[in-house]
């Protein structure tokens, strides 16, 4: 069961890792803060990047390798429910909102780029880093969201969700 989850998750796995790449300035950090950075965010930004998959309207679930779940099956079928109804109710409301990929790759930029994770090096780096992509996202989400100015602190309200 390991050897299929791993086999399934390593692309996903090894996509996060190359977004990180291209994060603007990620080359700049130590590779001991890249790796840091990484191990703590690459679940949280697999949620991210996965919310889009599931359909709390329908109660399903589109599989990586394009399955369909229903969310009663992976109940029954699974000591995970806990989990399960975490990921349907984190999906609904980062759907809730109604993110462009380009809020989306943001918002994941800063979730990577995160001062706060245990062991990093270059702290004030990261904090600027995160600073700007953050400004960037508040831009973004700006121009994308005119009048709903409650976006951009719903996204940071899912930061410690995403890390629970």
């Amino acid at each position: 069961m390991l050897q299929d989850f791993s086999k399934r998750f390593s692309p996903a796995i090894r996509g996060v890792v190359e977004f990180a790449k291209r994060i603007p300035g990620f080359s700049l950090l130590s590779q001991d803060d890249q790796v840091t950075l990484l191990k703590a965010g690459v679940f949280e930004v697999l949620l991210v990047r996965l919310a889009c998959m599931f359909d709390t309207q329908t109660a399903t679930m589109i599989c990586l390798n394009g399955q369909v779940l229903k969310r009663d099956s992976i109940h029954n079928s699974s000591n995970a429910r806990f989990l399960m109804d975490s990921m349907f109710d984190f999906a609904d409301r980062m759907n809730s909102l109604r993110l462009s990929d380009a809020e989306i790759g943001l918002f994941s930029s800063v979730v990577v780029i995160s001062a706060d994770r245990p062991g990093l090096r270059n702290i004030d780096l990261i904090e600027k880093m995160q600073s700007k992509l953050r400004h960037c996202l508040q831009v973004v989400v700006t121009q994308n969201h005119p009048g709903q100015h409650h976006i951009l602190d719903e996204l940071m309200k899912k930061v410690p969700d995403l890390r629970t």
